[in-house]
Parts: structure tokens; C-alpha cells; sequence
């Protein structure tokens, strides 16, 4: 799992580099030593949440899609 999550450098295979990070990693045994399982869980989705943004605003750039701005479909 720690491959895929491109944190450092993006992945590369057959000759082509991934455009963005889209793999987030989280040891899910650093979540095991909090004092209620209810703790435990909100700081384990803090962790899996916090690359969202960015990588959301990195789709949008990449496919030229400004703030506010209406997507048809």
C-alpha cells in the first residue's frame, strides 16, 4: 500500500507517470491506542479525508474547470 500512496513522487509504469496522487494511506494501527473506539474513529476519517481537497482542486485544474463554474453533462 505504500507504494501506491505517491505522496513523495508521482507513479510511473510502461513508460507513463500518473498525473496526480489519488491513493491515500493510512496505518490503521496507529488508530488503536486511543481511549474510546469513538476518538479512535474520528482520527482515523481525519486522516483519510485530508487529501481530498487537494486533490480535488487538482482534477478541477486539469480539466480547466474554475470555481463556481457549471459543468453540464
Amino acid at each position: 500500500m505504500v507504494e501506491l500512496d505517491s505522496d513523495r513522487k508521482l507513479l510511473a509504469a510502461n513508460g507513463r507517470t500518473a498525473q496526480r496522487d489519488i491513493v491515500q494511506f493510512v496505518a490503521f494501527n496507529n488508530y488503536t491506542n486511543y481511549s474510546s473506539s469513538q476518538k479512535a474513529g474520528e482520527a482515523l476519517a481525519k486522516a483519510l479525508l485530508a487529501e481530498i481537497p487537494s486533490q480535488l482542486v487538482s482534477y478541477m485544474n486539469s480539466k480547466g474547470i474554475a470555481p463556481g463554474s457549471r459543468v453540464v453533462q
